[in-house]
């Protein structure tokens, strides 16, 4: 308790009320978790959303309380509603299901695995450990002591590969997408109680889940052979899960993606069960949240502050999704906010270089919200699909040029309305030039084929570290049609704790290292994300 006090007062004095609110707001939650547990049976689900009589009509009651969703699926039935893609993105997609129905998945650089027959949801498939299905509060989730790496089984059960079942199901109308579908849900039901296994150890995880499981709804919800029965128990946990994230919010005094995750994840399941007291409740704190989080989490120019362009990307889809939901909901948010994002999108635009890709300042872990194309999980480091989107948000020629294409991508989020409107804008709009972004501290010069960009920022996270690096001053190049001066990336998080560190220090980056010493301190042990607040670059003109 002293060590925790004095740790207190060592904060900037302006800090310390808020870290105390927060700490308070956590354990307050803590007690309401224990004396109304997330987890509710059948009957008291049934009972809180009014529903009666048999499972059909049951499904039938719950849909009458559903907000709209994105405008490609939530009318109609999908197969009326396909993207115009070609013969060979079909295919593309189909490979991509088949390899699901053999249980092949990749993730974090581990090539394609196979899984087995049956999917075993509590294991690190990179290294063998498994979590044991015990109450998640009494699991070790992170152990350097070994190789293993919790993001692993937290990656698979996102379920982002139900959005590729789904689109394989539209186009082909075969049945055995959607068998698959209902056999790794219940699977996955029977093996994750709540609040039990490593599955529930990050609400970030929990909120990207239920955003995938609200799609899969969308995409296989006019399959007559899934039974009343498995999409009332469907509905029934996603409710839970929206309990589970409203008790569990990665709150913190410097918050980041997981907490905004947890947000919008909240966004979709408020939409899902919009007509309910629950839903109700969990838009309305969702709305005023990501009005609270654009403001505290992206500077005014637009960069997002854990200094990553990988996470910029996760932050700027966070947000343009519950943008997209919002309006079709009729819900407004502020133009400030609407501004920012715009502002977070021109940021995006002059980072791309001129063969697409982007720069790899910070960390990077291929983190997203949904995967709704093959392209955009292949090329991962390619963000132009936002572009795409933004062109029609906001209706900006320049976006449109930038990104070059309407995107598969871009089409499940806005529609058929939202190519239209694309196809309307004019291919104009002038090339990123040299821009500064000083709030985030990246700087950039663009000429014809000629790129090139400098890290003068703060340390990540607000001075945390984070996601950021020890790279102030470190720079990329681009000539001709190839990068020849590259930043390190990030491969490794906590499987090896010493490459994790190696990939985010001094000695990784393009940068002068003076006395062989680190700019800054980088965090040991469990502090792999944590940089001293030491190295300041500083802007001279």
């Amino acid at each position: 308790m002293i060590g925790k006090i004095k740790h207190l007062l060592s904060k900037p004095p302006a800090e310390i009320p808020k870290i105390v609110a927060v700490k308070f707001t956590l354990a307050f939650g803590t007690l309401w978790q224990r004396l109304f547990p997330p987890a509710i049976s059948m009957r008291k689900f049934r009972r809180r959303l009014g529903l009666s009589g048999s499972d059909q009509d049951s499904l039938d009651a719950i849909g009458l309380l559903f907000g709209s969703f994105f405008p490609s699926v939530d009318k109609g039935t999908a197969h009326d509603r396909l993207p115009p893609l070609g013969g060979a993105e079909i295919q593309e997609i189909i490979t991509g299901a088949d390899r699901v129905l053999d249980h092949i998945f990749e993730f974090l650089g581990s090539g394609p695995v196979e899984l087995g027959k049956k999917i075993n949801w509590h294991r690190d498939f990179k290294s063998g450990k498994v979590w044991p299905k015990n109450k998640v509060e009494n699991l070790k989730l992170v152990d350097l002591s070994d190789d293993s790496d919790v993001k692993v089984p937290w990656e698979l059960s996102r379920f982002q590969h139900l959005a590729l079942l789904g689109r394989a199901y539209i186009f082909t109308n075969d049945e055995k997408y959607a068998a698959e579908f209902v056999d790794e849900i219940e699977d996955w039901w029977a093996e994750n109680p709540c609040g039990v296994g490593v599955n529930w150890g990050c609400t970030m995880d929990v909120a990207i889940r239920a955003a995938n499981w609200t799609w899969a709804y969308y995409f296989f919800r006019d399959c007559r052979s899934i039974e009343p029965e498995f999409w009332l128990k469907y509905f029934h946990s996603l409710y839970i899960h929206g309990r589970f994230i409203r008790a569990n919010l990665e709150l913190g005094a410097v918050r980041g993606n997981h907490y905004l995750s947890d947000i919008v994840g909240l966004v979709y399941l408020g939409i899902m069960f919009k007509k309910t007291k629950a839903g109700r409740r969990w838009l309305s704190f969702a709305a005023a949240e990501l009005e609270r989080e654009m403001d505290h989490q992206v500077f005014p120019d637009g960069v997002d502050h854990e200094a990553s362009t990988s996470y910029q990307r996760l932050v700027a889809e966070l947000f343009l999704s519950a943008v997209i939901l919002f309006k079709e909901n009729s819900i407004n948010l502020s133009q400030g906010f609407l501004e920012r994002l715009e502002s977070m999108l021109v940021f995006t635009q002059v980072y791309t270089k001129p063969d697409g890709n982007i720069p790899l300042f910070g960390d990077a872990d291929d983190g997203r919200l949904q995967i709704l194309s093959e392209e955009t999980r292949l090329n991962i480091n390619d963000h132009r699909y936002l572009l795409a989107v933004g062109a029609v948000l906001f209706n900006r020629a320049d976006f449109k040029r930038a990104a070059g294409r309407f995107w598969e991508e871009a089409w499940w989020l806005l529609g058929e309305e939202g190519r239209q409107k694309f196809e309307s804008l004019p291919m104009s709009g002038e090339a990123p030039g040299s821009k500064d972004f000083n709030d985030g501290g990246f700087y950039f010069m663009h000429h014809e084929d000629y790129y090139m960009a400098v890290d003068c920022g703060p340390v990540g996270l607000r001075g945390g570290g984070g996601h950021g690096h020890n790279d102030a001053l470190s720079f990329e190049l681009y000539v001709g049609d190839k990068t020849l001066i590259s930043d390190s990336g990030t491969y490794v998080y906590t499987a090896d704790s010493e490459e994790r560190n190696r990939f985010r220090s001094t000695f990784a980056h393009n940068v002068i290292v003076v006395d062989g010493k680190e700019m800054a301190e980088l965090g040991t042990g469990l502090r792999l994300w944590s940089i001293a607040d030491q190295a300041r670059a500083k802007l001279i003109t």
